[in-house]
């Protein structure tokens, strides 16, 4: 069974839903590249979504380069599976080549870390996950493929990302304990086209033995 929480001032509250707009960056502040940025300056507008006897609170920290973060703190019991997930309302219109960019740094025992992605009816979800995820000590950019990003679920037969709208963040129980997660800043950027063929991979040697010249 899934709980929703509100954070509100570092508190959460059980059994509220926020609809907020998203804290972006109008067009004309975007650098070069970037579709669409998100920060992480207002805890108010994320959802806390937590399945039974998990712990977590959601609160402000300092990021990187003087940009605001929130953490995820969380505590699972021992031998449950279960999971922690932060939602946004975030409309994004994908290009046909994009990249994905998602500030992070914590601590913790090696969890699942899933970047999701919502349709608007919610029915839909496309996904980047790393099944056994180290969080970084130190403020890290995690750079996200297109091509690391694939449908999970859901009645849509068109599987390509072309629009979602919500974002979610998710930490789901591998090793479990406890930790946290913190995220600092989410961009997604134009991507230049993959090559029609890649190159095929050239052995070489950096040195030779006796009778053996490098190749």
């Amino acid at each position: 069974m899934c709980r929703r929480i509100r954070c509100v001032a570092g508190a959460v509250l059980l059994g509220a839903i926020v609809l907020c707009a998203a804290p972006t960056l109008h067009a004309a502040q975007l650098p070069r590249g970037v579709v669409r940025a998100l920060d992480f300056s207002d805890a108010s507008a994320w959802t806390l979504h937590a399945s039974d006897d998990v712990q977590v609170r959601l609160r402000a920290a300092p990021g990187a380069d003087g940009r605001k973060a929130l953490c995820l703190d969380y505590r699972f019991p021992t031998g449950v599976a279960g999971y922690v997930e932060m939602q946004h309302p975030l409309a994004l219109d994908f290009p046909a080549h994009y990249a994905l960019r998602l500030g992070v740094r914590g601590h913790g025992p090696r969890n699942g870390l899933q970047v999701k992605f919502l349709s608007t009816d919610g029915w839909n979800v496309w996904w980047y996950q790393q099944p056994q995820f180290s969080a970084p000590a130190q403020w890290s950019t995690l750079p996200i493929a297109q091509r690391e990003v694939g449908f999970a679920w859901g009645p849509r037969s068109d599987h390509r990302l072309r629009h979602s709208a919500a974002l979610q963040l998710t930490i789901a129980a591998v090793q479990g304990g406890h930790g946290e997660l913190c995220f600092d800043h989410f961009a997604l950027l134009h991507a230049p086209a993959p090559p029609a063929q890649w190159p095929a991979p050239r052995a070489s040697a950096s040195s030779a033995q006796p009778g053996h010249p490098a190749a």
